[in-house]
């Protein structure tokens, strides 16, 4: 991979990054003549970097990672959050409270925090750390959250409440006295706000016109003396020139309502941002946000203890299988190992939700599974399922009513014969071969009414003369199931073809409609060409010229005759002269090789790591296919084990002192063998700020003509990419 991209870039390391920033639906209503129009609150620990250059202001956790350049370099004004008046149980500066002594005064009894002595100077000083660290960090300014709690503690202290009042007031004039080009905005503070207006950018609302109810967790709107007695308030802070931010809660499903919501605010005269009470950044208006990230539900049982290897997305069938068409059609696939811990909180940016074939959860995991189903907030979302069921028994039965269709697994004890089959001539059908229905162990599967049924038989159970039905492929408004047999015929030589088209399928079940996507091969209506060389066999003497390494052939044949931008890699124990199979004295020849083409101006200089691992992990499912993990090396370079740290940032180092010429860039690790590095090399590679390729297995021809030979772009390995070749 040479240094040709498209723009923005679309090779990004860390996992949580988005492919654009352009993969965003602006939805804005009219302008309000106020310094910032758009807002955004996103207190996860983790923020897309992407998201937050998509606004004039958003308010974050000084704490969360993330990348605050593009948002800066897009204009966008980062506030850091700092609760003013509590201290929260999870909050970062707890331990700090309780080793200074801090005086706590009571608690707040909705949200458990504890109240500390505002008056204290103690407090003024902390407050005043916190803005110093945010600041450090590269933020525009701060929010102050819980500043209402001021007058909690004067409900409790009466004859303290003008201390508490002025305890705060000062510290937040030491904040702007320190920071006097900062931002500063308060949520609410109304009874302090008078004191504070020299010193204050904007102040912040939740709930002038919808709301929610914790208590009934239900959405609902406001009363008409609510919202009377905010306006008052909010109209006096805008006639004195802050800006006034409302944040509203609608219920995700109700587009139109969030919509009609901004819209009032913002003929209030106000910004207007909203969202879902668990404030993690859910966008609903006035910036909806292109619903372009497909969930994908996946895991096994693994027993780890029992030297079982652990199951990865690079192992699942959606990779395999459908990354790439939903890669095509725009999306992004984040997967999801739902066989232990915390399900995800699936926000309205997610346009789907796929359930792997490859899926195997236990009793006790697939009824959490399925609760968190029916929990979901946004029952609209597309559900789809591919290859089995993902429930077994009582739980299958109990998905099924969830979608209106019968679904009953315990006939597939034994192996089931077909008798009446139906596939209709649609463009789902149109694949690479014609569905072919065998003996299966058939579920009882019969869709919904409303169905578009395509595929479907009828089968008999051994012993029982009763015809039962199955319903193999279709699509209902809830989403749909392309269900084994139908959904691939697998050829006596192992190359599975597609028994229904994946494009036409999906589709339909998602309900898709096109929308701004990314494109790797094409810039500026120009076709990009990315060419990479491994240093496989650079030491091997050429077969084509007598007498010469391969590398002086590729040199003079390949590199010199055709100027075109190309990556070449070494390994650096070969080309030192490490392997046990080299002669003594080939290093010299093969080092000044490797130093003549990395001097060539078309030549990106990459690594193929140390000593070429077979496979990078331990407990790698692909572990059993080889009998050595890297090349042979003599002694005394033999280490045993493979060090990831050695195998990338040694080799990269090793190549930039001694083989690139001077100021002349390493930037590229190409994996070898598996190709399956894992988080921990991913992270090495991320730390040295040098982009990853290889892998995927890309293997389409005329003796496997399938669509499913072809490997997306990229595979999430933890918190990172890896990019395929």
């Amino acid at each position: 991979m040479f240094s040709l991209a498209v723009s923005p870039p679309i090779f990004v390391k860390k996992a949580t990054q988005p492919i654009a920033l352009a993969l965003w639906l602006f939805v804005v209503t009219s302008g309000m003549g106020s310094e910032f129009q758009t807002l955004l609150v996103d207190y996860s620990d983790k923020v897309d970097a992407g998201k937050l250059a998509a606004y004039d202001v958003a308010v974050i956790y000084p704490t969360a990672v993330t990348d605050l350049a593009p948002a800066k370099q897009a204009g966008t004004s980062l506030l850091a959050y700092i609760s003013a008046a509590e201290v929260a149980p999870h909050s970062r500066h707890r331990d700090r409270v309780l080793k200074e002594k801090h005086v706590l005064l009571g608690k707040n009894d909705v949200w458990g925090g504890d109240l500390p002595d505002v008056s204290s100077p103690k407090w003024r000083a902390l407050l005043l750390d916190l803005a110093k660290e945010a600041s450090e960090k590269g933020f525009d300014g701060f929010f102050f959250d819980t500043v209402d709690s001021v007058d909690l503690l004067a409900q409790k202290f009466p004859a303290r409440a003008a201390d508490f009042r002025a305890g705060l007031v000062a510290a937040i004039k030491d904040i702007r006295a320190a920071f006097p080009n900062k931002k500063i905005v308060l949520n609410r503070g109304f009874s302090i706000l008078d004191e504070l207006k020299a010193e204050v950018d904007g102040v912040l609302v939740e709930s002038l016109y919808q709301t929610y109810d914790f208590a009934s967790k239900t959405y609902k709107e406001t009363t008409e003396s609510e919202r009377a007695w905010l306006l008052d308030r909010l109209n006096a802070a805008k006639k004195d020139g802050m800006n006034v931010y409302v944040v509203d809660y609608v219920d995700p499903s109700q587009k139109d309502l969030a919509m009609a919501t901004s819209q009032k605010i913002e003929a209030s005269g106000f910004i207007p941002f909203i969202t879902t009470p668990d404030l993690h950044g859910a966008s609903l208006a006035p910036l909806r946000q292109v619903a372009r990230k497909i969930a994908v539900i996946y895991g096994r049982q693994v027993e780890l203890n029992a030297g079982g290897s652990r199951y990865w997305p690079a192992d699942t069938w959606v990779s395999q299988s459908i990354h790439l068409p939903l890669e095509w059609m725009g999306y992004r696939v984040d997967y999801f190992d739902a066989s232990s811990g915390a399900l995800p909180n699936l926000g309205p940016e997610y346009s789907g939700l796929i359930f792997d074939a490859y899926c195997d959860f236990s009793e006790e995991r697939q009824k959490e599974i399925l609760k968190w189903l029916m929990d979901r907030p946004d029952k609209t979302m597309p559900i789809l399922v591919f290859g089995k069921l993902p429930f077994d028994d009582r739980y299958a039965s109990a998905f099924g009513r969830m979608l209106g269709m019968e679904i009953d697994t315990r006939t597939t004890a034994s192996v089931n014969l077909p008798r009446h089959i139906r596939i209709e001539n649609t463009p789902i059908t149109t694949a690479e071969t014609k569905p072919k229905v065998i003996p299966y162990n058939f579920p009882i599967v019969i869709a919904p009414p409303d169905a578009n049924i395509v595929a479907s038989t009828t089968f008999m159970v051994p012993g029982d003369s009763v015809l039962r039905k199955f319903d193999a492929v279709f699509t209902a408004p809830w989403g749909g199931m392309a269900l084994n047999p139908f959904l691939r015929f697998e050829r006596p030589d192992n190359v599975a073809l597609w028994g229904i088209d994946p494009f036409a399928f999906l589709s339909e079940a998602l309900n898709f409609k096109p929308f701004p996507a990314a494109d790797p091969t094409t810039r500026d209506g120009l076709r990009l060409i990315f060419s990479h060389v491994d240093a496989d066999g650079f030491s091997n003497y050429s077969a084509v010229e007598s007498g010469k390494f391969s590398s002086e052939v590729i040199r003079d044949h390949i590199y010199k005759k055709y100027p075109l931008p190309i990556t070449s890699s070494i390994i650096e124990a070969e080309v030192r002269g490490y392997l046990k199979r080299q002669k003594p004295g080939d290093e010299k020849v093969l080092l000044d090789i490797a130093k003549d083409i990395f001097a060539m101006p078309n030549i990106l200089i990459s690594s193929h790591t140390y000593s070429h691992p077979f496979f990078w992990m331990k407990d790698d499912k692909t572990t059993t296919m080889y009998e050595v993990q890297a090349l042979e090396l003599g002694e005394p370079y033999n280490m045993g084990e493979i060090s990831p740290e050695r195998e990338i940032r040694g080799s990269i180092e090793f190549i930039r002192k001694e083989l690139a010429p001077p100021g002349k860039p390493v930037d590229l690790i190409l994996w070898s063998g598996n190709c399956r590095p894992g988080p921990e090399s991913l992270r090495i590679a991320d730390e040295m700020g040098v982009e990853n390729m290889n892998g995927g297995d890309t293997i389409i021809s005329r003796s496997r003509p399938t669509l499913g030979a072809v490997a997306p772009l990229s595979i999430p390995w933890g918190d990172y990419l890896q990019i395929h070749a």
